[in-house]
């Protein structure tokens, strides 16, 4: 029976509140401002720093924010805007009062049919996959809403007018812009695709870069989870012997909420907390597993404590780690034994021509002894 083991990291940031994190800041560059939900005056924003549902980040004079939004996506804020984060029923969602932003959405870590809403005065943007920048102007009319222009760099995405209930979705393609209140969809010019990053650092020709720092991210707790699930004291299916390196585990690494690990049938070994086993094997990331994938992710509402999670799951073969282990003992006996073999032939050819030699000197003793009988017998003779 093909025996398999599990290792699972629940990726989380450390808070110090109930409240589940939205975001994490990544950069900041000059300066900017935390309100809170709570009744708390503004404070400044700093590097790290968790953000919550409904908190708002106003960036100041040449100043740029960047936030890491659940794990999947990049959100990069011009000077002199406002926005807030929120959790949607649908999806998570950035509002941008004012000012400017871009968005890149790692396609890799959305879930089938999932999107990333970004919400303006006036229109509404799904993100999957894709790289956005927008901007929201102010009205032409005072007093009247604001405008919106939506520039989509990589991918597609759909628009459809907030200030206009049942209003058509309006899909926006790499290389156009959307003027909002004019409905108006054309083709970026050239310099104006340019123009439209300046201030933004990041140019167009490193947008891959940005989606392949939530990649890294990922990929980077990807390779310590297989290194932990190769461990003799995971594979050894003992909880105690498991709970030691589930601990390490969640002592070095501060992002991680929990680690565990699973048997084949999806029942729960060792743990990292002080919770009873549990079975799950109903789990999407588990059957993903069991079905023959590499890696098992998937991003849910945790069941331990109701807050978001993305689940990864690495998958060590137990019987294919013991017969690495029997042919590496069994590399080493052959290579004991041939050294053995070795010594016996260096012995058996040191052997061999010391025989030779006797059998040299022997034969010349012989010849000699026939001279020596030869003398003496024609001594006698005379």
């Amino acid at each position: 029976m093909r025996v398999v083991i599990a290792l699972i990291l629940v990726l989380l940031p450390t808070v110090a509140v109930a409240q589940p994190s939205q975001g994490v800041v990544t950069m900041l560059s000059g300066q900017a401002t935390l309100t809170r939900r709570a009744p708390v005056p503004p404070q400044p924003l700093r590097f790290k720093d968790d953000l919550f549902e409904y908190d708002r980040v106003n960036t100041g004079e040449r100043s740029l924010v960047r936030v890491l939004l659940g794990g999947k996506a990049l959100v990069t804020v011009r000077e002199l805007s406002v926005f807030t984060v929120a959790e949607e029923t649908r999806a998570q969602t950035v509002r941008l009062t004012w000012g400017k932003l871009a968005v890149s959405v790692a396609h890799s870590r959305m879930r089938p049919g999932e999107a990333i809403e970004i919400r303006t005065p006036n229109a509404i943007a799904a993100v999957r996959g894709t790289v956005v920048i927008v901007e929201v102007l102010p009205p032409s009319i005072p007093g009247a809403t604001p405008n919106t222009l939506i520039r989509v760099i990589r991918g597609t995405v759909g628009v459809t007018r907030a200030d206009r209930i049942g209003s058509a979705e309006v899909s926006v393609r790499a290389g156009q812009v959307y003027d909002v209140a004019a409905d108006r969809l054309r083709t970026l010019a050239p310099a104006e695709t340019a123009s439209t990053w300046a201030d933004l650092v990041t140019g167009p020709d490193r947008t891959d870069a940005i989606v392949s720092c939530v990649d890294a991210w990922v990929d980077m707790n990807v390779k310590m989870l297989r290194q932990n699930a190769a461990l003799d004291d995971i594979i050894a299916m003992d909880p105690k012997r498991q709970r030691r390196t589930l601990l390490s585990i969640v002592s070095e690494y501060k992002a991680i909420y929990l680690a565990f690990t699973i048997a084949p049938d999806g029942s729960n070994i060792g743990r990292s907390d002080q919770e009873p086993p549990k079975n799950y094997g109903d789990r999407t990331y588990v059957q993903q597993v069991l079905r023959g994938a590499p890696l098992g992710q998937q991003v849910v509402i945790s069941r331990t404590n109701g807050q978001p999670a993305l689940i990864l799951l690495a998958i060590e073969d137990v019987n294919k780690a013991k017969q690495l282990e029997e042919e590496k003992d069994l590399r080493s006996m052959l290579a004991e034994r041939v050294a053995d073999l070795e010594k016996f032939h260096d012995c058996a050819v040191d052997r061999e021509l010391k025989m030779i030699e006797l059998g040299k000197e022997n034969k010349e003793l012989k010849q000699k002894l026939i001279g020596l009988q030869a003398g003496e017998s024609s001594g006698s003779h005379t």
